[in-house]
């Protein structure tokens, strides 16, 4: 009888190891998978500021050639680039604020972006994602007007959906 219950106690040992183990394991593996959606989100941001679709130079995006971008018309190369389409890519205007009194962000369009009155561009959106957990990685651009010929300062958010 001793034998069985030194077993038995042997055996639930056992068992809240392999638990204890297998859930910092898991932890660890999401950890790292947090890890890999940050940096891959910052290599997507980088490659988005260097495609030649939307650049003006280093570290500048041209805000003309994001307003008539269409992903779509190559969608193969784009589907690659921005890891098969699980993410929401859009470029905001910081600095000079909007000159109406706006707070939120307003989208440009081919109408209000002649006239100044937006603040972000959508460069790539996905609207048939569930809204599930998401990373947001943010980076730093300049953005250019080719219409004033002038600069501002701007953040490119790149939202991974998980």
């Amino acid at each position: 009888m001793e034998m069985i219950f030194v077993l038995l106690t042997l055996v639930v040992i056992i068992f809240i190891g392999m638990f204890f183990y297998f859930s910092f394991s898991i932890k660890g593996i999401e950890e790292k998978g947090a890890q890999f959606i940050d940096i891959d989100a910052t290599t997507i941001s980088d490659s988005i500021i260097g495609l030649p679709e939307l650049t003006c130079g280093p570290a500048c995006v041209d805000t003309m050639k994001v307003l008539v971008f269409k992903p779509e018309t190559d969608p193969s190369y784009y589907k690659s680039l921005f890891k098969d389409g699980k993410m929401r890519i859009t470029l905001e205007k910081v600095y000079p604020p909007l000159t109406s009194s706006a707070v939120n962000l307003v989208v440009c369009d081919n109408i209000n972006y002649y006239t100044g009155d937006c603040n972000s561009f959508i460069v790539y959106n996905v609207n048939k994602l569930p809204a599930q957990a998401k990373e947001i990685v943010q980076n730093t651009v300049s953005l250019y007007y080719p219409i004033t010929n002038s600069y501002g300062f701007g953040l490119i958010k790149i939202e991974v959906y998980k």
